[in-house]
């Protein structure tokens, strides 16, 4: 389950992730006292890019009305109400707030009282100076809270220090000792179970948080009898600046045998703060989150050092960061990430790591609903097998035409026709979560691809034919791309129908290249296509390639009737061209196709079947405009000859190496 692999990764990197009664929090500002616990100045924690900083605090009460130690929050240090003011008046003070800060005072003095390091002393004399009543006109305050209402995304959350202090407060040495102390003495007595509320408050209060109701039981994650959490951490910032919750039993429907809200879950406070705080250092860390149509993506292995396997699978999603424009930094960052997968190694050449392919690698998708986070992919297994898997895609999508195999990004582009790639953010094609889903399992589980996708490939490959012809030779640019797009939905199809054979026990039927062996009837009425349809740019120059072209999609499903057509049409065209050898060849080609075709032509050809079609029509296509051949005037082909001044009236017609890989 993804809680109890993200509780395994976090007690195999807990030296480097907050422990138990520790979280990482998010503040803006810095309050620097003075040594009598005035405040000489309040600064920013942020710059442009990033708009808070990450400081490791005692972790937060479970409840909106007590305090807990080392607070951050405006309301319990400041007793100041900011949620229902203006920037006129950015903040007052009231009966809720007083008691807030009441309670956050003697909370800390009594916490506080005993410790003599200088930063420890100046917040012990700013808990005894401070007066809300007479502090909210506070200039330091003020600006900062107004600061706070002109840009929302400024939060009024603080840490103290003191002025020329290196350490903040929460750093001090004397401070984690203590905290440290309590927590772990409270912490074994928490355990007990014979306990009341009572008690288990008066040990709660003792490190500043309380509890509603006690319940113990065996925690699903640890396997032992322990305190169950009432609440599950919020993971804030995955989609939005708003918090998101994994585990939540808020609705009443979730109430079974008089429990409510998170003690259904069973699990105990330390296991989920583990999981939660895993969570939420794994998508802060851009080698193991990557955003796929909607879906958040993390990834890692469950191992001490898992950048190199990260890495590998990163370059799965998405070559390299959008930023990257340069053709030639784009083509060294493919070669890479080629190495990689050959030798089992992570894309960096600076610094090459060796692959475990022992090591468990997790990967998990989620998705918004509303405040909770849903699990929309999970998957578990060895490194080496998920390698496995890849290697047996990147086998499946080879294609003459394509120099290196399209990741997952890539293939989501092409799941929109060109016409729409201008106009709609890729994030909104026609990606779902089970077009998602499925792809993930196909990559990385060697599952079978999605169907969904391959009709929607097909449909793109039947409607960019008439986006290229409109564009004719106007715009070289923008003919390539299209040609991009269709070599990338070719070798989807390709590897679609492969895989589909495979799974039926069947063998493999369409290679990377063309096949002139193949008896595939569909196949062979798209490789009749692409001659037809090259017949007659032969003889016409490419003035009316349009004519059958465009009878693409029609052939493509009614193979019988259209190719009959253009069948009768093209006998005309043969007769118009200037070589007489070269209407030959096309002559011999034709009739060696319409043999192994058979007797009838299909009448109607499904899916799977137009799949093939589309891949002949293709495959012949590109076989046209890849090498550079001769053909004398018996119609034969002689390969790769370069003819001199002597020859060429010998030479019926040429065919120029043109190359329509991108």
């Amino acid at each position: 389950m993804p809680v109890s692999a993200l509780y395994e990764y976090y007690n195999i990197c807990d030296k480097d992730l907050p422990a138990f009664g520790w979280s990482d929090v998010r503040v803006c500002y810095c309050i620097n006292l003075t040594a009598d616990g005035s405040i000489d100045s309040i600064v920013p924690l942020f710059d442009a890019d990033v708009r808070y900083a990450v400081a490791l605090l005692p972790t937060r009460t479970i409840s909106t009305t007590d305090t807990s130690v080392l607070e951050h929050r405006c309301k319990y240090i400041f007793g100041f109400d900011t949620e229902k003011t203006t920037i006129e008046v950015p903040c007052v003070v009231n009966d809720k707030t007083r008691s807030a800060f009441k309670k956050f005072a003697e909370t800390h003095k009594q916490f506080f009282a005993d410790l003599d390091s200088p930063v420890c002393k100046a917040f012990y004399n700013f808990l005894h100076k401070w007066n809300p009543d007479n502090e909210v006109n506070n200039i330091h305050v003020t600006s900062i809270l107004r600061e706070c209402k002109k840009d929302k995304r400024k939060k009024a959350t603080f840490v103290f220090n003191l002025s020329g202090y290196s350490a903040r407060l929460e750093q001090d040495s004397q401070f984690i000792n203590k905290y440290n102390t309590l927590f772990c003495e409270n912490k074994s007595m928490l355990n007990r179970c014979d306990l009341s509320c009572t008690q288990f408050n008066d040990l709660y209060s003792k490190i500043g948080t309380k509890i509603k109701e006690p319940l113990q039981a065996m925690c699903p994650l640890s396997g032992e009898v322990a305190n169950v959490a009432a609440t599950h951490k919020d993971i804030f910032g995955m989609f939005t600046d708003k918090a998101n919750t994994l585990v939540s039993y808020n609705q009443p429907t979730y109430c079974s045998y008089n429990k409510k809200g998170s003690y259904n879950s069973g699990i105990s406070a330390e296991s989920a703060h583990k999981y939660t705080t895993a969570m939420t250092a794994l998508w802060r860390d851009e080698n193991h989150t990557k955003g796929f149509a909607g879906m958040q993506l993390l990834y890692f292995a469950l191992k001490a050092n898992d950048s190199g396997e990260c890495k590998y699978v990163s370059n799965q999603i998405q070559y390299c960061k959008e930023d990257v424009s340069d053709p030639a930094e784009v083509d060294v960052l493919l070669q890479d990430t080629m190495y990689s997968i050959a030798n089992g190694v992570a894309a960096d050449t600076e610094n090459m790591q060796i692959l475990d392919n022992n090591a468990e690698f997790c990967i998990i998708g989620f998705k918004e609903n509303q405040k909770r986070l849903a699990i929309k992919y999970f998957q578990r297994n060895t490194f080496g097998k998920l390698k496995a898997c890849v290697e047996q895609h990147i086998q499946d999508m080879s294609l003459e035409g394509l120099q290196y195999t399209p990741v997952l990004n890539q293939l989501k582009a092409a799941l929109l026709p060109y016409k729409l790639q201008k106009y709609v953010n890729g994030e909104q094609s026609k990606v779902t979560d089970n077009m998602c889903t499925g792809l993930f399992s196909a990559v990385f589980n060697g599952a079978p691809y999605p169907t969904a996708i391959y009709n929607t490939m097909l449909d793109c490959v039947k409607r960019d034919k008439y986006s290229e012809i409109e564009l004719g030779n106007s715009n070289p640019g923008e003919r390539k791309r299209i040609r991009t797009l269709v070599n990338t939905r070719m070798a989807f199809i390709k590897a679609y129908l492969n895989r589909q054979a495979r799974s039926k026990g069947n063998k493999e039927e369409f290679k990377m290249s063309l096949d002139c062996e193949n008896k595939n009837v569909a196949y062979l009425c798209g490789r009749l296509f692409a001659t037809l349809e090259r017949v007659q740019d032969c003889a016409t120059e490419g003035t009316l390639s349009t004519k059958f072209a465009t009878n693409l999609a029609g052939a493509c499903k009614a193979p019988n009737v259209v190719l009959t057509q253009m069948l009768r049409i093209s006998s005309y065209y043969l007769s118009q061209m200037k070589s007489e050898g070269l209407a030959i060849y096309f002559k011999k080609l034709i009739a060696e196709i319409l043999n192994k075709c058979g007797s009838t032509l299909p009448k109607y050809l499904g899916l799977e079947a137009q799949g093939a079609f589309l891949l002949g029509y293709h495959q012949q296509m590109s076989a046209f405009y890849t090498k550079k051949n001769k053909v004398t005037e018996n119609g034969d082909v002689t390969e790769n000859i370069v003819a001199d001044d002597s020859t060429v009236s010998s030479v019926v017609a040429e065919e120029t190496v043109t190359n329509n890989v991108v």
